[in-house]
């Protein structure tokens, strides 16, 4: 794949995530472009069930995103971060971590690194090392909807 604008892709992958979760019967609300906090507003049909997304999105097959400084008031229960990365195959991979998960991760490798004399350390998630954890992620990523489950 030719290197695109990291703005580009990560509209791409917000309008992945929006059209995926719209095929599976909610309705997807994106914000305007660089709203802080939030990518977009997931509903259940009748408006009764809601959940906030913020995706992040990789250009190549990676493991590690990084995740802005405002993670820390990203957090709650219908908080969810997707991360997409882009395959050679020609598509995109998605997994699905509640906020405050990802939230916590941050904290602890920002902690790390300045354990280490970092004075700038960029918070970020690395999708876990062992097979087991990245199904479970993509199976919640799979698994995500208003209409079968609770979201929170």
């Amino acid at each position: 794949m030719v290197a695109i604008d990291k703005s580009l892709c990560g509209a791409a992958g917000v309008h992945f995530v929006a059209s995926q979760l719209s095929m599976r019967g909610m309705i997807a609300l994106i914000t305007l472009r660089n709203t802080r906090g939030i990518d977009f507003v997931v509903l259940s049909p009748d408006g009764a069930e809601h959940a906030s997304i913020q995706v992040k999105t990789r250009q190549k097959k990676a493991s590690h995103w990084l995740v802005g400084s405002g993670f820390e008031q990203f957090r709650g229960p219908r908080c969810w971060y997707v991360f997409v990365r882009w395959l050679p195959e020609q598509q995109f991979e998605a997994f699905l971590e509640a906020a405050d998960v990802v939230a916590d991760e941050a904290r602890r490798r920002l902690r790390a690194g300045i354990r280490r004399g970092n004075k700038k350390f960029a918070p970020s998630w690395d999708l876990p090392g062992d097979s087991s954890s990245v199904k479970r992620l993509r199976k919640q990523w799979e698994d995500f909807s208003v209409g079968k489950h609770r979201i929170a």
